[in-house]
């Protein structure tokens, strides 16, 4: 993995843009801890909502602009997940900010 994370660098630092898919790799989605070797995103495409690790820092400075893909999850009240969109909500907050 860390091989393939300093390829991503260099192909970025001769401009190359990077897009993340979901986080940047290194990235934790729980709290935005990223490893030594992480991914530094132009851009990163999430699936179904925002997790806290791209509002946490550092991770939140390694997604770029996130954009979230509606992938046709069942709303919260049937899928049994109404906290985890309500803490979802709060990480919305934080990007509002920006």
């Amino acid at each position: 993995v860390a091989r393939a994370c300093a390829a991503l660098r260099t192909l970025r630092e001769t401009g190359t843009r990077i897009v993340a898919l979901d986080l940047p790799s290194g990235v934790s989605a729980d709290d935005g801890a990223a490893s030594e070797h992480a991914v530094h995103a132009d851009f990163t495409v999430t699936f179904g909502t925002l997790k806290r690790g791209h509002a946490l820092w550092p991770g939140r400075a390694l997604c770029g602009p996130v954009e979230v893909a509606d992938i046709g999850l069942l709303p919260a009240e049937r899928a049994g997940v109404r906290g985890a969109v309500e803490r979802a909500g709060a990480v919305r907050a934080l990007f509002r900010d920006l």
